[in-house]
């Protein structure tokens, strides 16, 4: 435990260990890069999907969901390379100033998590068509010691994906 508080006083942002880590609802101010969709499902070579943010990389597809269905799904897969912790976080958020938030959510709050490791190579989470308009992504990814570390936000909420399934890819994974 005394490492534990030991790399908590050096990083302070972070959350460490399991999933579980950093509950439902938590609020944590992120000071993130941003990423758009656009940059994680521009077609690169031939009919590959491809795009590079910093140190990772992960692309994006878009697919319609059922007819009639007005829900967000979020996909989250894993490269057979990856097998550290990986998440994509489904969060309360702040777009341009303006709080985003929904009955006694708080902006910033955690809704729901796909995550991967190890294994468990994919991992999906849906979300209702009401709160679409209010929430966008954070994706986290394990560091030294197995920090979970936040580390890009999806500019942008979820609104123009109602009825649609987004499927993350995390192809490659640079400490």
């Amino acid at each position: 435990m005394e490492i534990l508080a030991l790399v908590l006083s050096v990083f302070p942002g972070l959350a460490v260990g399991h999933v579980g880590c950093l509950p439902r609802g938590e609020v944590i101010d992120l000071k993130l890069p941003s990423i758009t969709l656009s940059q994680l499902t521009s077609p690169g070579r031939g009919n590959n999907v491809t795009s590079t943010t910093h140190e990772d990389r992960i692309t994006a597809t878009i697919e319609p969901l059922p007819a009639g269905s007005q829900q967000v799904e979020i996909r989250l897969v894993a490269a057979g390379n990856v097998t550290w912790w990986k998440g994509v976080e489904i969060r309360l958020g702040t777009e341009r100033g303006k709080d985003c938030f929904v009955g006694s959510g708080e902006p910033g709050s955690r809704i729901d998590l796909a995550w991967t490791r190890d294994e468990d190579s994919s991992s999906t989470v849906t979300l209702r068509p009401e709160l679409a308009e209010s929430c966008t992504l954070v994706f986290w990814k394990a560091k030294a010691f197995g920090v979970e570390t936040a580390m890009y936000q999806l500019s942008g909420n979820l609104a123009g994906l109602k009825g649609q399934r987004l499927t993350i890819y995390w192809e490659a994974d640079h400490p």
